[in-house]
């Protein structure tokens, strides 16, 4: 009988969080604000506008500091606001000669290149390795396309910068490389949180 009693209060349990679910969907749903999440992946390439550089020697050995910014172009088959101009900036680019290790970093923006309109903006941070190769992720929002809030854009990407003409090409979202997936997403959850665990 407790054993019946056990049983029958796991189905229970269970069909009331089926329940609550499909409740918390549905009104997600209506409110029109539901989680979606869409990979997208691209390619980018860009040269500097107006770069600055110093050098100098640090504990460990002689180091390059870069500030200003670039400008190019970015393309992205999965998302049209991921497509056009491209700029960044350097805020700052620290690199040590001695050992190819540094770190790259500070605020990019792409735009349509036919409207001059901001179509996604953010940050992004990178650590470099072998002096020119940057392994980073970049955080930020793309614009809605429909008058809506705008949505989240979050990407692994790498690139490579050429030391002798500062010309950067790259790519995010796994395009040659699954390591490197890139999202964006939107919406919530609804309804009341529940205590994870026992």
């Amino acid at each position: 009988r407790l054993m019946k009693s056990k049983i029958q209060r796991s189905v229970f349990i269970a069909c009331l969080l089926v329940v609550s679910l499909g409740v918390a969907a549905t009104t997600a749903a209506a409110q029109g604000n539901s989680p979606r999440t869409k990979p997208v992946a691209g390619t980018f390439e860009a040269g500097p506008v107006n770069v600055m550089a110093r050098t100098c020697l640090g504990e460990d050995g002689a180091y390059v500091e870069l500030r200003g910014k670039w400008a190019g172009t970015i393309t992205s088959p999965d998302d049209a606001r991921l497509t056009g101009t491209l700029e960044f900036m350097a805020e700052p680019a620290l690199v040590n000669l001695s050992t190819g290790f540094g770190t790259f970093q500070g605020p990019f923006s792409i735009s349509d290149p036919a409207t001059g309109m901001q179509t996604a903006r953010g940050e992004f941070h990178t650590v470099v390795t072998e002096a020119s190769k940057n392994h980073g992720f970049a955080i930020g929002k793309v614009m809605s396309q429909g008058g809506g809030p705008s949505e989240d854009f979050s990407a692994n990407f790498k690139s490579i910068v050429s030391l002798a003409t500062l010309l950067t090409t790259g790519q995010f979202g796994g395009v040659d490389d699954a390591r490197t997936p890139a999202v964006i997403q939107s919406g919530h959850c609804s309804g009341p949180f529940k205590k994870f665990g026992p």
